[in-house]
């Protein structure tokens, strides 16, 4: 199987395959890491549209979606820092922006609220922030 999956990596590395979803990893503890949360949920199977057949490629099996309260979508905006001493650049976070939708099948509602955050500390305050705006919508 590893051989099949990694027939067209970019690496000529050795490969361990999850057996359910069929990622590659280059490592056998992050494959184990990995396939303890993907073996709880079902198989997925990929089918790609026929030219000339498929033209508009459109969801219509809405029963094999993981049935999930709520979507977060967040953002976060860095700004490009430059290290003299080595050359290197480094992501430093300057922003960050989120917003939930509660799911109710099969509307999805949007209060209209957006959660902004700017300043020192941000990878912190920003997980704060999403954990509590999932504990209010759950």
């Amino acid at each position: 199987m590893c051989k099949l999956v990694s027939t067209g990596a970019k690496y000529k590395h050795k490969h361990y395959v999850c057996h359910y979803c069929l990622y590659p990893f280059l490592n056998e503890d992050r494959l184990k890491e990995h396939t303890i949360m993907c073996r709880q949920h079902q198989s997925q199977q990929i089918r790609h549209p026929t030219p000339h057949k498929d033209e508009v490629l459109k969801f219509t099996k809405f029963n094999y979606q993981f049935p999930v309260p709520f979507v977060i979508y967040a953002d976060f905006e860095c700004l490009l820092e430059k290290n003299e001493s080595d050359h290197s650049v480094m992501h430093v976070p300057s922003g960050f922006c989120a917003c939930h939708l509660v799911l109710k099948h099969p509307f999805c509602f949007y209060d209209g609220n957006l959660t902004f955050l700017m300043g020192f500390n941000l990878i912190t305050r920003a997980a704060f922030t999403i954990d509590a705006e999932s504990r209010c919508v759950v």
